[in-house]
């Protein structure tokens, strides 16, 4: 076929044009739909994806257009659809009964560049990427009833294995791939993570994503609820409590230590007697144990976002080492050991709490108290600066008395004067003695008066402010952000697994497809809705019955909009049939009054009387 200045053929400059009927007369006049491979790499396909064209893409595919062809940069019409952002060829691509051979096309990119056109959907056309979710789940009967079955297919959202290329594909002339033919166990037994940065790895999950993009109609899709419970199911929920049980038991033994054990500065020779060395001996032995037990176990967990729980181990280990021959014969702990060991049990605690932050149901209103926590800090400057101005003054007019005989003392009681601790009487008529008398009586009282209007007040109340503002943020943002701790919880411990011995145990619980039936209701399913932090098969069911009500809602809208639209255009075509007969009518008055006869002759042709 023959070509112009710019290497276009007839039916490339259609399709560029946007003119489908010339296409359609091109193709049923023997252009060609898909040409060989050796003649170019760049098909009509991609040319209409390229250009926006979605009604050429459904008749081009209807054509027999092979929908997985790459072109000379390893990419195949959706590819090209999402890069231009073009969502309405995505659509028109992903409707197609092929669509599954497009999406598996651009399996290699995981290798080079580490996207998928899952990642980009996510990224750029989420309304696509939830239309793909869709055909991902397979529903049979009516989600109320006994024997409703889920069918979910997780490969597009769940793809950090890749299956070598023997058992996953052949090519034909094309360069099409063929569908998988083995069993699924058997791919997934040969299966190999597409790259040994474990980091990339969790980074660069789908479900990651959709976190930091903040795709709630995404993450709240049925298809995302079932591969967060059965991962969680699977593995998660074992390694999780696994290591908080150990945490938990470390944490207790190390406050009955602590605890067990008199401070060196209030204790007797015959205390001294009556200590069991025996029972701090194995008090010693188990935290030191657990504490080792469980930095092996969590040795991947020590990142910078995890330092406090570095320090309480680290801190562990020096509250219960003998420094010196009197700590290993009386168990007594130096007086620094003493100190170190309220900090480790103060911060052992607040590390618990971090821990539980991760299970959605408590997690919320630990993140509330972080936000709040943050707020203050931004604040801080405003409110240290009045704390300081009031300190100092108190410090240089009332230094006479004990609570203010120092900067720092005038700090501390500064502040306890915020919350109420003011001692009036105290302050003002304790005496006339020189360590209780006020010496700048008449301007104290003002000072007074104005402390407590503006930081026991006003600041006090816009810090409570500041605090509900914060709080409603996360009540807005609290389904996302429940979520996205799910999906933290469950990545963070595949983290885990993959810095460990365990990856084969994450492939182990890697599935492509799952059958659920949402509605068997048994003991655990039961223990797990109520305490589990994830919502029950059944809620999912909901969810999925909810989406096809208001698939249902906007048919019945569409058809109504186009039951209207006939009425208009009815309504119009009236009208102007009206206007013809007007039209008629005069024509008909002005040819009686020039005495003009018309005879209707169809196939005449006027010819000249000139």
């Amino acid at each position: 076929m023959t070509k112009n200045n710019f290497e276009e053929t007839p039916l490339d400059s259609a399709i560029n044009k946007g003119q489908i009927l010339i296409v359609k007369l091109l193709l049923d006049n023997g252009a060609l739909v898909e040409p060989p491979p050796t003649l170019r790499a760049t098909t009509p396909l991609h040319r209409a994806a390229s250009e926006d064209r979605a009604e050429i893409i459904n008749l081009l595919l209807s054509k027999n257009a092979q929908i997985d062809r790459l072109d000379s940069d390893g990419r195949t019409c959706l590819d090209i659809a999402i890069d231009k952002e073009h969502q309405d060829c995505c659509m028109a691509i992903l409707r197609h009964e092929d669509w599954l051979d497009v999406m598996h096309a651009s399996k290699h990119n995981l290798l080079t560049t580490g996207q998928t056109p899952m990642r980009l959907l996510i990224r750029r056309l989420p309304k696509v990427a939830e239309f793909v979710f869709d055909k991902c789940v397979r529903t049979k009967n009516k989600p109320d009833e006994e024997d409703f079955t889920v069918w979910c297919n997780y490969e597009f959202l769940d793809d950090s294995l890749i299956i070598p290329k023997p058992l996953q594909e052949r090519k034909d002339s094309y360069g099409a791939r063929a569908r998988m033919d083995k069993d699924e166990k058997t791919q997934l037994f040969h299966a190999k993570l597409y790259t040994t940065d474990h980091e990339k790895i969790i980074s660069n999950h789908p479900l990651k994503i959709m976190v930091e993009c903040q795709r709630l109609n995404l993450l709240s899709h049925p298809l995302v609820g079932y591969l967060l419970r059965h991962k969680w199911n699977a593995v998660g929920r074992y390694m999780y409590y696994a290591g908080l049980s150990l945490y938990l038991i470390f944490l207790l033994l190390l406050t009955l230590f602590v605890t067990s054990q008199p401070a060196p500065y209030n204790i007797n020779e015959v205390q001294i007697m009556n200590i069991s060395y025996e029972e701090l001996v194995e008090d010693k032995a188990a935290c030191l144990l657990l504490g080792f037990q469980f930095y092996q176990h969590h040795s991947s967990y020590f990142t910078s976002e995890n330092i406090l729980e570095l320090s309480v181990y680290a801190m562990s280990i020096l509250v219960v080492v003998d420094f010196s021959e009197c700590s290993r014969i009386t168990g007594l702990r130096m007086h620094w050991q003493w100190i170190l060991a309220g900090l480790c049990v103060f911060f052992g605690w607040i590390n618990l709490l971090f821990m539980i932050r991760k299970l959605p149901k408590f997690g919320i209103y630990v993140v509330m108290f972080i936000d709040v926590l943050r707020t203050f800090v931004q604040f801080f400057v405003v409110f240290v600066l009045f704390l300081v101005a009031f300190s100092m003054l108190f410090y240089i007019w009332f230094q006479n008395k004990p609570e203010y005989r120092g900067v720092s003392w005038s700090l501390f009681k500064t502040t306890m004067m915020m919350i109420g601790e003011m001692d009036y009487m105290t302050m003002f008529f304790d005496g006339d003695s020189p360590d209780k008398r006020v010496f700048a009586s008449p301007w104290a009282n003002i000072v007074i008066f104005l402390f407590v209007i503006i930081m026991t007040i006003l600041l006090m109340n816009l810090l409570v402010g500041l605090a509900v503002d914060d709080i409603k943020v996360v009540q807005e943002k609290a389904e996302l952000t429940r979520l996205a701790m799910q999906v933290d919880l469950v990545l963070s411990v595949e983290r885990a697994m993959y810095k460990t011995f365990l990856p084969q145990l994450i492939r182990w619980s890697l599935i492509r497809n799952q059958k659920i039936c949402p509605n068997e209701m048994n003991w655990w399913r039961y223990i797990r809705r109520k305490f589990g932090g994830y919502r029950a098969d059944r809620a999912i069911a909901t969810d999925i019955l909810s989406e096809e009500l208001d698939l249902y809602t906007e048919v019945q809208k569409g058809i109504h909009e186009t039951q209207q639209e006939l009425l208009t255009m009815k309504s119009n075509i009236e009208e102007l049939r009206f206007q013809q007969r007007q039209q008629l009518y005069i024509l008909n008055n002005i040819m009686e009054k020039l005495d003009v006869v018309f005879e209707s002759q169809p196939n005449a042709v006027p010819t000249d009387t000139s």
